[in-house]
């Protein structure tokens, strides 16, 4: 089984990479993608380079070189409400103002 978990959009060649990883599979192996839709899911205020990273409860990290600005958000919030989008749109928002 393979994840990619908000991933798939960063990739340059996506199709060239399930075209190369596919052959390395067991027969019947699943491939996961779990990427934001850009038609429904606008993100947060943040710019075309903006790369980040975020964990399962919670925890994220972001850094936006084009509005000099970085991100840590470390919590451990199971099943309940992760602050870290939120979190980044408020910082977002208040030092560049979008």
């Amino acid at each position: 089984m393979v994840f990619m978990i908000l991933t798939y959009h960063h990739l340059s060649k996506p199709v060239e990479l399930l075209k190369n990883l596919i052959p390395s599979l067991k027969p019947g192996a699943t491939v996961v993608i779990v990427d934001p839709d850009p038609e429904k899911d606008k993100g947060l205020p943040a710019s075309e380079s903006t790369l980040s990273h975020a964990g399962s409860d919670g925890t994220m990290a972001w850094v936006d070189p084009a509005n000099d600005l970085f991100g840590l958000v470390f919590t451990q919030s199971p099943g309940g409400r992760n602050p870290a989008q939120a979190f980044q749109k408020l910082i977002t928002e208040s030092c560049v103002g979008k």
